[in-house]
């Protein structure tokens, strides 16, 4: 069983923050923003409050009180690591709720449904090793280089210990992605692995910056896309419910989104939707974690996701096959990941060529080896 979120070193270094002085935050600046944190005086109450307000919501759902609810809450929390808080989040208030709903209540399986624009690390870290809380993320991956970067988000961390298959990432490979990957993913593997799993509570990570108009997540699910997915989660458990608010960096759509989505839990029907058909990204991907994901639940069939578009003409030169075999090589046995780099341009010629240790922030030694093939 994973430790109690509630005894994090993370939680406690965030409430010593109460205590700094002026100076000791400015001298700590360089800390934080490595950290992409950003503290002041009140950084230690909101952070509780906003926990609070998220354990306070599931615990009224749990205990029968509300049958729905929406925690409206900043700062998020889903990056928030058992040893480090990061990304704009200091306790991870979702982790930390659904352990106290497991304490406190007799409900013990619970589902977690992250969609917001970044793996939601953080949680997936808190419950890596426990069978009773599924995790599931769908996100913009990119090989490991967008935000929180690493192949922690990858297709095959699934968890580890009793808790293997109880990480479910399903990570985009490119911007862009809208209602129809979205929903075709719901349809392919969120839905036929939550209804195995039979959670008795759901909450929902609800970050909206993979909303339309929001400029850092760059994706394009509207507010009926939301509203779409929230009803299909809201047929698990029994109608219970807890929805919380997780990134978004553009206010019209957090809002639009969030109404939206507070409508479904308040029974308005989403609104109609055009014809959807997913992108031909979003089909291989799910292909490939309908693959990975059917190595631990039985209701995932990878022959019903195959695309149904025949595979493009094989085109690639020898060194090409080369460099990709030694790019997926490095990644599997040595946890390489790939660099970005600054230009299209520079991608186009290195990007399988370049890589280095996920762990390349944390030493103070930097090792480069430069090689001919």
């Amino acid at each position: 069983m994973s430790p109690d979120p509630l005894q994090f070193p993370s939680i406690h270094r965030a409430i010593l923050a109460k205590d700094m002085t002026d100076q000791e935050m400015a001298d700590s600046t360089d800390y934080y923003e490595q950290l992409s944190l950003y503290i002041m005086q009140g950084t230690t109450r909101a952070a509780l409050l906003s926990c609070g307000g998220v354990i306070e919501a599931c615990l009224s759902v749990a205990r029968g009180e509300l049958q729905k609810s929406f925690a409206i809450v900043r700062p998020p929390g889903h990056h928030a690591e058992p040893d480090e808080h990061m990304g704009f989040c200091f306790f991870n208030n979702v982790a930390v709720a659904a352990r106290v709903v497991q304490q406190l209540t007799p409900i013990k399986r619970i589902l977690i449904l992250d969609w917001d624009v970044h793996h939601g690390n953080g949680t997936q870290r808190a419950f890596n090793d426990d069978p009773s809380v599924l995790y599931i993320s769908l996100h913009r991956y990119e090989q490991g280089t967008f935000y929180p970067c690493g192949p922690f988000g990858g297709m095959p961390s699934c968890g580890e210990g009793a808790g293997l298959g109880y990480s479910v990432n399903i990570p985009w490979p490119e911007k862009g992605m809208g209602d129809a990957d979205y929903i075709y993913a719901f349809q392919k593997i969120v839905m036929p692995i939550a209804m195995e799993f039979a959670p008795e509570l759901v909450i929902i990570s609800a970050g909206f910056d993979a909303a339309q108009g929001d400029d850092l997540g760059e994706c394009l699910v509207s507010p009926g896309g939301y509203a779409h997915m929230t009803h299909m989660l809201s047929g698990l458990a029994g109608g219970r419910l807890v929805v919380a608010l997780e990134g978004g960096y553009n206010l019209e759509s957090i809002s639009r989104s969030a109404l939206a989505v507070t409508g479904v839990l308040l029974g308005e029907a989403p609104e109609q939707l055009p014809p959807l058909v997913a992108s031909e990204n979003a089909t291989e991907t799910v292909f490939f974690v309908a693959r990975e994901q059917s190595k631990y639940w039985k209701s995932i069939e990878p022959k019903a996701c195959e695309p149904r578009e025949g595979l493009e003409e094989i085109s690639h030169s020898i060194p090409e096959i080369l460099k990709a075999h030694r790019q997926h090589y490095m990644y599997t046995q040595h946890d390489m990941m790939q660099i970005p780099l600054l230009t299209p341009e520079l991608e186009r010629r290195f990007s399988t060529q370049i890589m280095c240790t996920s762990d390349i922030f944390e030493n103070e030694t930097l090792v480069i080896f430069l090689h001919e093939l």
